[in-house]
């Protein structure tokens, strides 16, 4: 809504609006800024030409305007688009908090019909305000003792107020501070017990995945032991671990003598002793086929010739072993740690750059093995889990990887 400047309001409105707003400390700053006296003029003679040069348009009643709207501002949100009637009834209440010199000046600034009647409303209502102001005024000065004006009685109860709220400030900051002392010891214990119950679930988790384990693996032993004749196969297996020891020894008698340019041991001993070690061992009778230790006889180190083996995750303290393990086949070797916090451009680097990927399933998380998944499917590259980050489970790996007919 558009609004009146100063100089269309009617003089009383005028006297009433810098009445309010101008003390004598600011009517001389303005007297002094313009340079329209020599400073000696009264309160009332300021006053008189300040409203006299206000009614008119001039550096003067811009500057005066400028100056209501900037000390009107903090309470603009307050007062808002409220219409003359309530602003009207907020100045007959009285209390509202806010000053009745920025009552006056929204009720009166904005151009609306009937501008003329409004200001001569709000003019009755603050008439009548002035009158109850002046006997509030001259019963609080008759109250004072000798010397002492009403003016400094206010002032007092100003101080008394303001130290009294400083006093309440100054307690409820000791108390919040308190209270976040409290909170923050209570969040420090919170965030513990959360850990320790966090901790007790992973170990009850690790013991009851490792108490079903050793449940199979006792009810698979059990089921081996009765396939291969129950405790009279202990009996035997304990005759055949003996005829591996004699045939331990026959083999390295006989692989100190020289059979030619390279030694090798007898094909026929060697694979007897491979095939008596693997059933005198109990946990072997329990793998499948493709866990048995394959017996070849060519040179490892030419199996995987110039392929880029990476292997994500492991034990950190094998890493080297993994190394020489792929380089013994004639591999080359990556690593990845196996963490995925932004360790995702990595993956895919290392995935872009192998021929075959290997990641054990023991130790990486769900998350690293979607992640080796799914960026070995997007580079088109061939990926394979393997059960346990051991070197055995490794080098069979590589073995069935370097004799593709018995992959699985």
């Amino acid at each position: 809504m558009p609004e009146r400047r100063i100089w269309e309001f009617e003089g009383f409105t005028l006297c009433r609006i810098l009445g309010t707003f101008f003390d004598d400390a600011r009517l001389r700053r303005v007297f002094r800024d313009f340079k329209l006296g020599n400073g000696k003029k009264s309160a009332h003679q300021m006053h008189e030409k300040l409203i006299s040069l206000c009614t008119t348009q001039n550096q003067v009643s811009m500057h005066v305007e400028n100056m209501l709207k900037k000390m009107s501002e903090p309470y603009e949100g307050r007062i808002g688009d409220l219409g003359k009637d309530k602003i009207v009834e907020m100045m007959k209440e009285g209390n509202t908090g806010i000053p009745i010199s920025t009552l006056i000046w929204f009720a009166v600034r904005r151009r609306r019909d009937g501008a003329k009647e409004i200001e001569q409303e709000v003019f009755a209502t603050v008439h009548m305000r002035e009158h109850q102001a002046l006997r509030f005024y001259d019963a609080l000065s008759r109250a004072m003792p000798p010397g002492v004006s009403a003016e400094d009685a206010i002032d007092e109860i100003k101080s008394a107020r303001a130290s009294n709220e400083k006093e309440k400030l100054k307690f409820a900051l000791a108390s919040n501070e308190k209270l976040e002392r409290n909170l923050n010891r209570s969040k420090r214990k919170l965030e513990q017990l959360r850990s320790g119950i966090d901790e007790i679930r992973a170990d009850k988790s690790r013991l009851s995945a490792a108490l079903e384990e050793q449940v199979q693996s006792n009810g698979l032993l059990e089921k081996k032991l009765e396939s291969l004749g129950g405790e009279a196969a202990l009996g035997e297996l304990e005759d055949m671990k003996r005829e591996v020891e004699l045939l331990r020894e026959e083999l390295k008698i006989l692989s100190e003598q020289p059979w030619g340019n390279e030694m090798e041991p007898m094909p026929g001993i060697a694979n007897e002793t491979v095939r008596l070690t693997q059933m005198a061992n109990p946990e072997f009778c329990l793998k499948e086929p493709k866990d048995a230790l394959v017996v070849t006889s060519y040179n490892p180190g030419e199996l995987l010739k110039d392929v880029k083996v990476a292997y994500v995750g492991g034990v950190d303290s094998l890493i080297s072993c993994y190394r020489e393990t792929v380089e013994s086949f004639g591999g080359i070797f990556y690593h990845h740690c196996g963490r995925c916090e932004k360790g995702k451009r990595e993956m895919e680097s290392l995935v872009g750059k192998s021929d075959v990927i290997l990641c054990p399933v023991d130790i990486n998380s769900h998350n690293a093995c979607r992640l080796v998944k799914k960026t070995c499917k997007s580079c088109n590259k061939p990926c394979y889990f393997l059960r346990s980050s051991s070197l055995t489970t490794l080098k069979n790996r590589l073995a069935d990887l370097a004799n593709p007919t018995i992959l699985d």
